[in-house]
């Protein structure tokens, strides 16, 4: 990830898993969008956001700070 996205997004406000999450997201999302049926891209969204959640909950606190 970029680290300057991170900072910026951290400048905000955001911790550094919501940076890292919304960075994540917001990489994933073109992907998501193009499913032809809203309620499987939302599906997908939710199954991602858990899925990600989990990950970063177990990073390293060195690359949480």
């Amino acid at each position: 990830m970029d680290p300057a996205q991170i900072f910026y997004l951290r400048s905000r406000g955001l911790t550094d898993a919501e940076a890292r999450r919304t960075i994540v997201m917001g990489f994933l999302e073109p992907v998501v969008a193009a499913l032809p049926l809203d309620a499987d891209a939302e599906r997908l969204r939710d199954v991602l956001a858990t899925k990600l959640d989990a990950a970063l909950a177990k990073q390293p606190a060195a690359l949480a700070s």
